[in-house]
C-alpha cells in the first residue's frame, strides 16, 4: 500500500474544505489563515504549551457557538501547539532547549485528558464550519477545522518519535505540504455524525464524535486504511508514548478501559495476521509500523488490565496470541532453520517497526509472562527468543555512552520483576540456546570483544543474578534449570580468551553462590547424568588444561594477573561443588595437581600485595570447604600436599585487619584447628588476630560498604574463636590473652 493512497476512499477535488496549510484553522464563520512559517516560541517551550493547554481547558465550550470573543485566544493557543509539533517534525529544537525537554512537553499534548478536550473542540468547530457553509449555500462533503490540523501534525510527530526522531522509509523524502495534506485528509475521516441539511450534507447537532470513538475505529472494516492508521498512531501516542515519557496513567479516565482497547486491538491484530501470508517477505514498512504499534498497544493494555483488575473482557483466544506471534516474526523475521545461532543473534541495526517493538512499552516482559504458559501450544513462540536477544542488546541505546550501564540495569530489573517466574523461564530458555550454540566447535570465537552475542550473554547472566535468590521465586525447578544452564556454560567456555570470558565466569559463579546447596547439588547431578554432554569429563579436562598452563607460568616465574584471576575462578568453582556436597564430579589426581602448586606458590609470596591477599583468601576458603567435606567419597582421597601450620602463619604474617583475609582464615581455622597440625603458638596468634578483628567490628570500625561485609563475616569469626577455645590444652590457654 503506497503512501499516496492514504485516503483511498476520498476524492481529491475541491470538496474538501481548507486542505492546504492556509485556512485550516477555521473558526466557524471565519477561516483565519495560519502562517506559512513556523512561529518561534520565546522562552520555555514547555511553559508555552502548558499555557496553551490551560487556555483551551479554561474556556466554556457551551458559549463557543453563541460568541466568537474567545476565538482569537483559541487561535493563539492552537498556534503554539502547532509550532511545537512543527519543531518536532522538523527535527529542530528551541533555543536553549534539549531534546528531553521537548519530549516532556510532547507528553502534555498526548495526555488522554487533553485529547478528550481536543475532540470536544473538534465536534463544536466542525459543526460551526458546516453550518456556516450550509447557510452560504456551499456544498462540501468533508469539513475540517483547526483541530484536524493539530491531529494530523500530532500523528506525524508520533510516527517520527516512535522511530527515534527518524522518518520511516515510506514517509521520508516527501514534500512537507503533501504529507500535511494527506494527514488532514485522514483526520477528516475520523468519527463524526452526518445528517442531511436541506440539499447539502453537513455536520449538525447532535454529534457523537469524541476521543472515545477513536478506539472502535481501530477494528473497523468500513473506515479507510488511512483513518485506521491515523487512529492507531494517536492511540499509540496516548497509551504508550505518553505514559513511558512521563509516568502517568492514561487509564484513570472512564473514556476507555484496558479491556475495551484490547477487544478492538485483538480484532485488528487477527485481521492483520489473516490478511497476510506469514512467510511473505514483501510487507511494506508502513504495514509493519502498524503491526508493531498494534502489538505494543495490545501488550500495554493487557498489562494495564491486570494492574487495574479490569476483568470486563473474556480471556482472549489462543488465536489472537498466535496472531501476535506471527506479527512479531514479520517485524523481526527468522529463516526456516531457526538455528540456535540465529535465535540468539540480535538484530543490531533496527528499522522503524523494529525500533517501535523494542523500545516502546513493556512488550518484552509481557511476552515472557504471556508465553510462559503456552510453550509448545502457540506456533512461532521461538520468535520470543530472538526478540529477547534483540531487546537485551538494544537496552543500552536509550542514552549516551557514559550512562548506558546505569540506564539498562534498572530497566531490565523492572522487566524481570514484573513476573519473576516467567522471566526466569524465558531467560533460561535463551541461555539454553547459548549452551546449544557453544557446544559447536569453535563457537567461542563469536564471543570476542564488542561482539553482540557477548553483550547479550552478559545481560542474560546479570538477569540470572537477579533471579537466583530463593526469595525472588518459590519455584525451585526454575532455579534448578537456571543453575544447570550456568554450569554447562562455565564448562563450555573453557580456558580460552580469559580476558574476555573472566567477567562471564565470575557472574556465573556469583549466581550459583546465591542458590541453595540442594539446588546446586541437583544441577550438578543433572549435568553429570547428561551422557551426551559428558560434564564430568569436560570439567576434568578444563581443570587439567589450566593446570598445565599454570605449571608453565610457575616454572617461568611469571604469574600474571590474568593467571591469578583464572586460578581464583577455578577455585571458586571447586568451592561451589564442595559446598553442594555432590560426589563423583571431581577426579582425585586432577584436583591434587591443581591445588598443590597453588599452595606452594602462595607460601612464597608477599602477603602485603593486595592481589596476593585476594588470591590467598580464595585459596583458603576453597581449602576450608575441601576439609569440611573430606568425609565424602569424591574428595576424601585428595592428596593433601600442604602444611596447615604454614598457611596459618602466612595469613598471620600481616597484622592488618583485612575482612576478606579474616573471613578466609576463620573458615580454614574452623575446619583444621581440631586436626592437631598447628603448633600452640600459632593457635594463640590466630586467636589474637581474629579477636582483634571482631572487636573492630563491634566498635563500628568498618564503615560504608565494609560495614555490611563485617556483619556478614562476624559469625564465621565467632565460630572460629569457639573452635580454638574447644581445642586448646592447659599450656596453650596461658598464651591466650583474654581482654
Amino acid at each position: 500500500m503506497s503512501h499516496s493512497s492514504d485516503t483511498e476512499s476520498e476524492s481529491e477535488d475541491d470538496s474538501v474544505l481548507s486542505l492546504g496549510t492556509a485556512g485550516v484553522v477555521g473558526f466557524g464563520t471565519g477561516t483565519p489563515e495560519r502562517s506559512q512559517q513556523t512561529v518561534s516560541v520565546v522562552g520555555d517551550p514547555r511553559g508555552g504549551v502548558i499555557d496553551a493547554i490551560m487556555t483551551l481547558s479554561s474556556l466554556d465550550l457551551s458559549l463557543l457557538r453563541e460568541s466568537e470573543s474567545s476565538h482569537e485566544s483559541i487561535q493563539r493557543a492552537s498556534q503554539v501547539i502547532l509550532d511545537h509539533l512543527d519543531v518536532i517534525i522538523g527535527g529542530n529544537t528551541f533555543p536553549d532547549t534539549d531534546t528531553s525537554t521537548l519530549l516532556v512537553t510532547f507528553t502534555e499534548i498526548v495526555n488522554h485528558q487533553f485529547m478528550q478536550l481536543l475532540f470536544e473542540y473538534r465536534r463544536i468547530f466542525r459543526s460551526l464550519a458546516a453550518t456556516n457553509l450550509a447557510s452560504r449555500g456551499t456544498a462540501s462533503s468533508v469539513v475540517v477545522c483547526w483541530v484536524d490540523l493539530i491531529i494530523a501534525k500530532l500523528a506525524e510527530a508520533i510516527l517520527l518519535l516512535s522511530g527515534g526522531l527518524e522518518y520511516p522509509d515510506f514517509a521520508a523524502g516527501g514534500l512537507n505540504q503533501r504529507r500535511e495534506s494527506n494527514g488532514i485528509r485522514a483526520a477528516s475521516q475520523l468519527p463524526g455524525s452526518v445528517t442531511p441539511y436541506g440539499s447539502h450534507t453537513a455536520y449538525l447537532e447532535p454529534f457523537s464524535e469524541s476521543w472515545a470513538d477513536i478506539i472502535p475505529l481501530i477494528a473497523s472494516t468500513l473506515a479507510s486504511p488511512a483513518a485506521i492508521r491515523l487512529a492507531l498512531y494517536l492511540v499509540f501516542g496516548v497509551y504508550v508514548m505518553g505514559p513511558q515519557l512521563k509516568v502517568i496513567s492514561p487509564w484513570s479516565s472512564e473514556s476507555c478501559k484496558p479491556c475495551q482497547l484490547m477487544s478492538h486491538l485483538g480484532t485488528r491484530i487477527d485481521m492483520m495476521a489473516d490478511s497476510h501470508d506469514h512467510w511473505q517477505s514483501n510487507h511494506s514498512q508502513q504495514e509493519k509500523v502498524c503491526f508493531a504499534m498494534a502489538v505494543v498497544l495490545f501488550s500495554a493494555a493487557d498489562l494495564a488490565k491486570n494492574e487495574h483488575n479490569d476483568d470486563s473482557l473474556e480471556p482472549f483466544l489462543p488465536r489472537t496470541l498466535s496472531s501476535v506471534s506471527r506479527l512479531i516474526q514479520i517485524i523481526i523475521p527468522l529463516s526456516d532453520s531457526n538455528s540456535a545461532f540465529e535465535l540468539i543473534s540480535p538484530v543490531t541495526e533496527l528499522d522503524h517497526p523494529q525500533a517501535i517493538l523494542v523500545h516502546w512499552g513493556a512488550t518484552m516482559a509481557w511476552s515472557w509472562s504471556t508465553w510462559a504458559g503456552w510453550e509448545g501450544r502457540i506456533h512461532n513462540t521461538h520468535s520470543t527468543i530472538h526478540l529477547t536477544a534483540t531487546w537485551l542488546f538494544h537496552l543500552h541505546t536509550s542514552g549516551p555512552d557514559s550512562s548506558r550501564e546505569k540506564l539498562w540495569r534498572p530497566h531490565l530489573r523492572q522487566a524481570l520483576l514484573l513476573d519473576v517466574s516467567a522471566a526466569a523461564k524465558s531467560i533460561n530458555t535463551v541461555l539454553q540456546q547459548f549452551v546449544t550454540f557453544l557446544s559447536l566447535k569453535d563457537s567461542t570465537s563469536f564471543l570476542g570483544p564488542g561482539c553482540p552475542l557477548l553483550d547479550v550473554l552478559m545481560k542474560l547472566l546479570w538477569s540470572a543474578v537477579q533471579l537466583a535468590e530463593p526469595e525472588k521465586s518459590t519455584d525451585q525447578s526454575l532455579r534448578l534449570d537456571l543453575c544447570t544452564s550456568l554450569l554447562s556454560l562455565f564448562i563450555l567456555l573453557g580456558n580460552a580468551s580469559i580476558e574476555i570470558h573472566a567477567e562471564v565466569k565470575d557472574t556465573i559463579i556469583e549466581t550459583m553462590t546465591l542458590m541453595e546447596p540442594e539446588t546446586i547439588s541437583m544441577a550438578l547431578e543433572k549435568c553429570k547424568n547428561d551422557m551426551p554432554f559428558h560434564f564430568a569429563l569436560k570439567l576434568d579436562g578444563c581443570i587439567k588444561d589450566f593446570t598445565s598452563r599454570l605449571s608453565e607460568h610457575l616454572a617461568n616465574g611469571s604469574v600474571s594477573q590474568s593467571i591469578l584471576s583464572e586460578s581464583r575462578m577455578h577455585l571458586h568453582l571447586l568451592t561451589v561443588i564442595w559446598y553442594s556436597g555432590i560426589k563423583g564430579c571431581l577426579h582425585r589426581q586432577t584436583v591434587t595437581n591443581f591445588l598443590a602448586p597453588l599452595v606452594d606458590w602462595s607460601l612464597c609470596q608477599n602477603i602485603h600485595y593486595s592481589a596476593h591477599r585476594e588470591f590467598l583468601a580464595s585459596l583458603l576458603t576453597s581449602l576450608a570447604f575441601l576439609e569440611s567435606t573430606r568425609a565424602g567419597a569424591s574428595v576424601a582421597d585428595v592428596s593433601k600436599l600442604w602444611d596447615d601450620d604454614a598457611l596459618w602463619r602466612l595469613v598471620l604474617a600481616s597484622r592488618k585487619p583485612d575482612l576478606s583475609k579474616a573471613s578466609a582464615l576463620a573458615h580454614y581455622v574452623s575446619e583444621t584447628a581440631n586436626l592437631e597440625t598447628c603448633d600452640r603458638l600459632c593457635f594463640a596468634e590466630a586467636w589474637d588476630f581474629l579477636r582483634d578483628v571482631l572487636l573492630l567490628i563491634l566498635t563500628n570500625h568498618f564503615l560504608g560498604e565494609e560495614e555490611l561485609l563485617a556483619l556478614t563475616v562476624s559469625p564465621s569469626i565467632c565460630r572460629a574463636l569457639s573452635v580454638l577455645l574447644a581445642n586448646i590444652d592447659a599450656g596453650t590457654g596461658d598464651l591466650f590473652r583474654f581482654t
